[in-house]
């Protein structure tokens, strides 16, 4: 951890302010606090001046107590809690070793959150089972009062395999999922932010501004695995070995500058391809404005090159929500052209 701080603070100037670390991959409350204790104070003790640094956590919120709220909320911890709905959806998919259903325990630790006023979103997986009941969802996190919500449409990466690219009509029922979404809100006046949707009247509002996703960006995310190595481009690259390419991890905090990451051979290689993948997806897709080209990961492991455009995911994260918000507004504005 001590090398990780200081590979990281040694540039400043390549850095975010502030800079968000994010503890992440496995469930990070499964380490006892007093690794968090540690962590963070090495981390306060080598701060550069003028950087600040944002812890953020996402559990499966089986783990939160009294201690972990109190520990939270001393820390100043974002977090983010996994929970895909009522009992019967979350329990479908999210189980225990035993196979035993966790929706109990993490509502439980939903409520002590709440009860410890520690603001929170929800991590909620859209599967083939959910994707049809946004109302039931919708209703779920109201009567909970949960206030932000992001959602996250299954999808492959690495060894993940995901069955609902394999049904029938996705994007027909992602469109009804967020249309109803939408008309939810409105009818009943409630303030839940759902991210994919709010990203989405954020994109419309700074339009004709070109987005980019932090991922497409070298460097916009540095992945940290448990032994040093590091990467970028987003975490479901950590250490892959990429068929035609190589291993992924670009360095080691041991021996290595932030910098040479992106000098790095295989790095160079990767990124060729991926900037020309965004070339075509330019030239070839209409949503390219609001979206600046795809995630890479999603690009190999969905299509099996990094020089790809559209994926399943494409569709599923950036074409649906579009379309839907598109359709709302459409159905509410009075459009007129407006001629020179």
């Amino acid at each position: 951890l001590r090398r990780t701080f200081e590979f990281l603070f040694r540039r400043p100037e390549l850095l975010n302010n502030p800079l968000r670390c994010l503890w992440h991959a496995g469930e990070p409350l499964s380490v006892p606090q007093s690794f968090y204790e540690s962590a963070f104070e090495i981390q306060q003790s080598l701060i550069p001046p003028h950087i600040s640094v944002e812890n953020a956590i996402v559990t499966n919120g089986t783990l939160l107590n009294d201690s972990w709220c109190e520990f939270i909320s001393r820390w100043d911890i974002k977090l983010g809690v996994s929970l895909d709905g009522p009992k019967h959806i979350h329990d479908s998919k999210r189980v225990d070793r035993a196979g035993r259903g966790t929706f109990d325990r993490v509502i439980k630790g939903v409520e002590l959150l709440q009860q410890s006023n520690i603001p929170f979103h929800v991590m909620a997986v859209i599967s083939d089972y959910s994707l049809d009941r946004p109302t039931e969802l919708w209703e779920f996190f109201t009567a909970h009062k949960i206030k932000r919500v992001h959602l996250l449409i299954e999808s492959k990466l690495g060894l993940h395999v995901n069955r609902i690219l394999e049904q029938n009509k996705l994007l027909e029922r992602l469109e009804k999922f967020f249309s109803t979404l939408l008309q939810l809100r409105l009818d009943r006046k409630c303030d839940i932010y759902v991210r994919e949707l709010d990203n989405v009247f954020f994109k419309i509002g700074i339009w004709p501004v070109q987005v980019r996703e932090i991922e497409q960006y070298p460097l916009g995310i540095i992945n940290v695995s448990w032994d040093g190595y590091v990467s970028t481009l987003g975490p479901d690259l950590m250490k892959a070995h990429l068929a035609g390419y190589g291993s992924f991890a670009l360095g080691n905090v041991a021996d290595s500058e932030l910098s040479s990451l992106v000098e790095h051979g295989v790095f160079k290689t990767v990124y060729r391809d991926i900037l020309a993948g965004f070339r075509r997806c330019e030239k070839e897709c209409p949503y390219f404005s609001v979206c600046g080209g795809g995630q890479p990961s999603n690009k190999f492991y969905e299509n099996g090159s990094f020089n790809s455009t559209e994926t399943p995911s494409c569709q599923m994260r950036i074409k649906a929500p579009m379309n839907a918000v598109l359709k709302f507004l459409e159905g509410r504005t009075e459009l007129c052209e407006i001629r020179p």
